[in-house]
């Protein structure tokens, strides 16, 4: 059977080659996991739509995209609304057709290698076997692009590091786990800077 073609809507005034850089934070749709630590990417993303200036946004068929500007450069901000370990599926569309070069795209996720509360970039190299950096990694055939590393912590002992992740934050860390998004959008933001050349 003939399966139309979707068509990737270009949002108002982002056209192909308009965005300097990309930015991508990863999580899993819906309200079930809004809380839970793998969606550190997701709670860093909304913390940098709250620090620029958004101009535009729009639903693609594999998740949520925002035209942007921050400090006079044009970026895109996204999220993907594919579950975590299919996320390449949705970056790879928008970086093809908005022209966007591997080494200007920044990832913002959980990390259980990094005490919680900590902020680390990073760029290139391996995904200590974290999904959804896998997903990207397989989807662009490429790994030079820079990530924002949000510390969770590690799981307690006995507990599983899948089911760990896909818990939320404790009560009394709530209120770490929102300065800590803070702080990876601002990183975000200095990486969009470097990968641009713009060093203010």
């Amino acid at each position: 059977m003939f399966k139309r073609k979707r068509k990737y809507p270009d949002l108002y005034d982002a056209r192909p080659g308009e965005a300097a850089a990309l930015v991508v934070g990863l999580g899993n749709p819906g309200r079930g996991y809004s809380g839970n630590r793998h969606n550190a990417g997701f709670m860093s993303a909304d913390a940098l739509l709250r620090k620029v200036d958004v101009i535009s946004e729009g639903k693609w068929p594999e998740g949520h995209l925002f035209f942007a500007r921050s400090r006079g450069t044009s970026l895109l901000i996204l999220k993907p609304m594919t579950f975590m370990n299919d996320s390449g599926r949705a970056v790879s569309p928008v970086a093809k057709h908005y022209q966007i070069d591997t080494g200007k795209m920044i990832v913002l996720h959980d990390d259980i290698d990094i005490p919680a509360g900590a902020v680390r970039p990073k760029k290139g190299g391996g995904t200590a076997g974290h999904r959804g950096l896998e997903s990207i990694v397989k989807a662009l055939r490429d790994r030079d692009f820079y990530r924002v590393r949000i510390g969770v912590g590690r799981p307690p002992e006995g507990v599983d590091a899948a089911d760990y992740v896909l818990s939320d934050f404790a009560t009394g860390e709530e209120r770490e786990a929102e300065v800590t998004a803070e702080q990876a959008a601002q990183v975000a933001l200095d990486l969009v800077d470097e990968a641009t050349g713009d060093r203010g």
